[in-house]
């Protein structure tokens, strides 16, 4: 076997995507989120990476992380170095006798809203491969959430907006210790997603607030990283979450969750927006995508009235 010449002995992969992605968002939270992975993670990749180049990459400032001046000067033939490798897999993804659709979603949005319904999509679409992936980079469409996005080169579509309720598992909404009020969150433990960067999304301060309850200790139970963790425990009769809708409609459709107060729920600023590369329009797999998802929006808000 060839040796790799000694300018080609990369540092591990992983970690390079990592330093990416957290000096392009300046958080690990947030790389953390687009990745799939936890913070955690991301900060172990980052001391793996350190270690192994003998430069420090980032300094922190409040909840930021800065890159310095050596991963700066880096960071621009990183960016295209990994576009030269996700040209080259869609080159070898077009070779394909099928036709493979790559789409990238934000963690929890891709396992909660559209893994649910890839089988909708292979039902009007059994001749298109369909590929789900959280890494933007290379993907022919990218679902994101947040503020109308301004991406060179990328036309954007808001095709859900989001709300957020408190939602629990059943058990906390029967017996004699059931809760039936606002009021009565006072004695539930409240899970927090910690992750939310939207300066419109209420928090559990804010929602028992607007609701006029007092003596309810908000600040206090578990956090998680991400939303759909915070879920998933809700799910498993940890507490109660103020939960995006979106993200939680399969679960209250099959009665993993209830939503006592849905038809209070609070309307938020950020919505999922669905990006296609300029002219990418004119590609039938991107088209057929664009109806098929613009239809399945279009469904959920119907639906938001009976849940």
């Amino acid at each position: 076997m060839t040796e790799a010449p000694r300018s080609r002995r990369l540092p591990p992969l992983t970690a390079l995507k990592a330093f990416e992605a957290a000096a392009r968002l300046g958080n690990f939270s947030r790389a953390a989120a687009e990745l799939g992975v936890t913070p955690g993670a991301v900060s172990q990749q980052m001391r793996l990476l350190e270690k192994h180049l003998g430069v420090e990459l980032f300094e922190r400032r409040g909840r930021d992380m800065i890159a310095t001046e050596p991963a700066r000067a880096a960071l621009a033939e990183l960016r295209q170095g990994f576009d030269l490798m996700a040209r080259a897999a869609q080159t070898m993804r077009a070779a394909s006798p099928r036709r493979r659709l790559l789409v990238a979603a934000p963690a929890g949005f891709a396992a909660k809203w559209l893994a649910p319904r890839v089988d909708r999509f292979d039902a009007v679409a059994p001749d298109i491969d369909l590929w789900l992936t959280t890494e933007e980079r290379g993907a022919d469409l990218i679902w994101r959430y947040g503020p109308e996005p301004a991406e060179p080169g990328f036309a954007a579509r808001r095709l859900l907006g989001e709300s957020v309720t408190p939602m629990g598992a059943p058990r906390w909404f029967e017996g004699p210790e059931a809760i039936e009020t606002p009021a009565d969150l006072r004695r539930a433990t409240l899970l927090h997603d910690a992750a939310d960067d939207d300066p419109d999304c209420p928090d559990w301060t804010a929602w028992l607030a607007a609701h006029q309850i007092d003596g309810a200790e908000s600040a206090r139970g578990p956090r998680f990283s991400a939303g759909y963790l915070a879920l998933e425990a809700a799910i498993a009769g940890r507490g109660l979450v103020l939960a995006k809708r979106a993200l939680a409609q399969a679960d209250l459709i099959s009665g993993r969750l209830v939503a006592p107060f849905a038809q209070g729920a609070r309307d938020v600023g950020y919505g999922y927006w669905l990006l296609a590369p300029v002219g990418a329009e004119s590609d039938p797999r991107v088209l057929r995508f664009i109806d098929w998802a613009s239809a399945q929006a279009r469904d959920f808000d119907a639906s938001l009235g009976q849940l």
